[in-house]
């Protein structure tokens, strides 16, 4: 008789995902996120590598003056965060990080419909993001959520309008 050998993957089911703002309190837990994400995510969020880069960023984080997040819990962990920039002119940048290991379970696309409802509550019309041309996922995510994809180069420039109602789906 063969035993089963529990998966070392976590579970998690889109309707598991709990998505809200970030706390300060909530830092610790993004710090490792970033830390533990891998080269190719890191690279993948800021088209660059470096442990410099990611301590910048993280500085950025814990700044009075932070971008606007919304971090994803599963399973009582962050698996995920959203940035939101303004850029002016009803216009905010989006920026999104999924744990390793952790993508193909709907977080980026859970994470881009709160930050859709988030940005459509304030008055932002347009979401805008770079992706690098190699990041599949965060492209379909876009994609699916019915966002407009310009390609230039080696990446790839997304506009994607928040004054329609409507949710985002993961296909």
């Amino acid at each position: 008789m063969t035993e089963a050998v529990p998966s070392t993957e976590p579970v998690v089911e889109q309707d598991t995902i709990t998505v809200r703002p970030m706390r300060i309190e909530d830092l610790g837990e993004v710090t490792d996120l970033f830390r533990n994400a891998g080269e190719d995510a890191l690279h993948s969020r800021f088209f660059t590598l470096g442990d410099r880069v990611v301590a910048a960023h993280l500085d950025d984080l814990r700044a009075p003056s932070h971008p606007r997040c919304h971090i994803a819990f599963a399973n009582g962990h962050v698996v995920g965060i959203a940035e939101m920039a303004d850029l002016g002119k009803g216009t905010e940048e989006v920026a999104f990080l999924v744990a390793k290991g952790m993508h193909h379970h709907g977080i980026g696309t859970t994470l881009l419909s709160a930050a859709i409802d988030d940005a459509r509550g304030r008055g932002v019309r347009t979401l805008v993001a770079d992706v690098l041309a190699t990041n599949h996922l965060m492209l379909e995510v876009f994609r699916n959520a019915g966002a407009t994809l310009s390609r230039d180069v080696g990446d790839v420039h997304v506009a994607l309008p928040v004054n329609a109602k409507g949710s985002v789906h993961a296909d």
